[in-house]
């Protein structure tokens, strides 16, 4: 059985693919500007992608397709982003450009056939035909019809994978790979958006099969001697082998290990930040003396040798005021639903349960989850006030364990812990051993940026702020060691007043924000940063889906996450 793929594009010359599909001129040039040669070395790429994706995320379905496929292939689609638009307006009734889009021909999940295989499943291959007379009994086997198993179609956009690599900061290989990846999940039934089990499985799986490629974040830019060696490779090979047998486990795990996800709960500015900092040991959440500091959710992950929580700090549910308080509350909601547990976090400065409390404890009820009631700034009280609070909340959920703690000096926290892991369920490693969080260094340092927005301004400010990082480059000393990075910010507000106010006198103000946000960001980073601010000005951008989809606030996506 052969992993093969089969490459597609539509454009009539070389010039044209190359302007089409933003190939980079390097590429070209290392080609002698031959589209074959590429597409060539592409199809190498793709191939052991394919492969290495297959066997790593799809070992049931190779078993099924054993001893009866001879070809396991997938197609892969080049287009313009004038060709994905109308794809996405076609069959999505979408009217914008994303970089990979995915069209399985089979029901999976997660690697996995939903209905038994079939013989129509597979599509007979004849051979070329030749002299019957000159062949061979080995000739009369390689002549004989092959089984194919089309998985499906992926297609992706040139000028996507080029604008993307540039603002992640990495090599245009990389983000070719890590889409191609990426939609090759997608057709085999994983689906990052159905929720975190699934997001985290999926993420986790792309960089796996990514890293076993040695495709890596920091790699350089692809030389033109190792293009021309892949497309050597294609032309010698073609196709490669799989195997139904699942790589080893790089961890033998105990059999009660346990693993899930926490979601931490509670009204803006009850320490929820505080806490998930504090258990990761890293700068991973905004804090602030302000409410609402925290805009989505952040996941940390804890691990130890028989378990690993991950964390999730949920935006504080609140009275929404426009469609960016929407997103908050429907992000902090659809967290609990996804939860393997709940930490439902209260301030001991209040005896009973609020309007919020109420509503959370309602999603509770409703799904039935796991809680811990966690009642934060126990320090600031004396024992006995907390009585009458932890008596009020008992009666209204069956909560698994009460933990007083004080976030801000860690006290409690291990107590906290030791009752999480008790009412996890087992479970696998989601997440590698070495991963902390599944922020990207982009959205930390956009978030470590809007921190210093609500230090510096007026408390009104604030709130009708958006931080996006525009470019975010790399560059290495003679070791490899990364040494520099060099940042491109853009502070959005909704009022050129607010623009006037951010910047200040001979923009002395945005100067010293820019100038404490970037000692965070090297701390954060652990090397120099360069850090260039400005300031642009979307009226009303937290009322309009467009600004708030651009600006990562995916109110859908939030939405689209049921409550029963």
């Amino acid at each position: 059985m052969l992993a093969r793929i089969k490459l597609y594009h539509d454009f009539e010359s070389a010039a044209e693919f190359q302007a089409q599909f933003a190939v980079p001129d390097s590429y070209m040039a290392a080609c002698n500007y031959n589209l074959d040669i590429l597409l060539d070395a592409w199809q190498a790429a793709l191939t052991k992608l394919l492969q290495t994706t297959l066997q790593t995320g799809a070992a049931s379905l190779l078993k099924s397709l054993e001893n009866k496929a001879d070809y396991v292939e997938m197609n892969v689609n080049l287009g313009s982003a004038a060709a994905i638009r109308k794809l996405n307006k076609e069959y999505r009734q979408k009217d914008y450009v994303t970089d990979v889009l995915s069209f399985p021909h089979y029901e999976l999940k997660e690697g996995k056939l939903l209905q038994p295989l079939m013989p129509y499943d597979l599509e007979p291959e004849m051979p070329e035909e030749a002299d019957v007379a000159e062949m061979s009994a080995e000739d009369e086997e390689r002549m004989a019809p092959k089984e194919v198993f089309n998985l499906g179609d992926i297609y992706l956009c040139g000028d996507k994978v080029r604008e993307q690599a540039e603002n992640y900061g990495h090599s245009y290989w990389r983000e070719f790979n890590f889409l191609c990846c990426h939609g090759f999940l997608h057709v085999l039934g994983y689906d990052h958006e159905e929720g975190q089990r699934e997001e985290s499985l999926q993420f986790a799986l792309q960089d796996q099969i990514l890293g076993n490629l040695l495709i890596l974040r920091e790699n350089p830019e692809l030389k033109p001697a190792e293009l021309i060696a892949l497309a050597k490779e294609y032309n010698e090979s073609p196709c490669l082998p799989l195997t139904a047998v699942p790589q080893a486990q790089t961890e033998d795990l105990p059999a009660d290990f346990k693993s899930g996800f926490v979601a931490i709960v509670g009204r803006p500015n009850v320490g929820k930040s505080t806490l998930l900092n504090e258990i990761s040991g890293a700068y991973l959440a905004i804090t602030s003396a302000k409410a609402q500091t925290t805009r989505d959710n952040i996941r940390t992950i804890y691990n130890t040798k028989d378990s690993q929580i991950i964390f999730t700090d949920t935006p504080g549910v609140h009275t929404a005021a426009d469609k960016l308080g929407d997103y908050m509350n429907q992000s902090g909601l659809a967290a609990i639903k996804d939860a393997d547990a709940v930490l439902l976090l209260v301030d001991a400065a209040y005896a009973y349960p609020g309007k919020v409390e109420h509503k959370l404890l309602e999603r509770l009820s409703e799904l039935h989850k796991p809680a811990i009631l966690v009642i934060n700034k126990a320090d600031t009280v004396v024992k006995q006030k907390l009585l009458p609070l932890i008596d009020a909340y008992s009666k209204l959920y069956p909560f698994q364990a009460v933990v007083p703690i004080a976030a801000l000096k860690s006290d409690g926290i291990a107590e906290l812990l030791t009752e999480i892991i008790r009412i996890l369920p087992q479970g696998p490693r989601y997440y590698p051993l070495d991963y902390f969080t599944d922020q990207t260094e982009r959205n930390l340092c956009a978030e470590l940026i809007r921190e210093q927005v609500l230090k510096y301004y007026h408390k009104e400010l604030p709130y009708g702020v958006a931080v996006e990082i525009e470019k975010f480059a790399e560059e290495t000393d003679e070791t490899g060691e990364r040494c520099l990075v060099k940042l491109q910010a853009a502070i959005i507000t909704e009022r050129a007043s607010h623009k006037k106010m951010l910047i200040g006198k001979d923009g002395q103000a945005i100067k010293r924000m820019a100038s404490s946000a970037r000692i965070k960001i090297e701390e954060a980073l652990e090397c120099k940063v360069y850090l260039e601010v400005r300031v642009k000005v979307r009226e009303n951008w937290r009322d309009k889906s467009i600004y708030l989809n651009d600006y990562g606030y995916n109110l859908k996506k939030a939405q689209n996450r049921p409550l029963q």
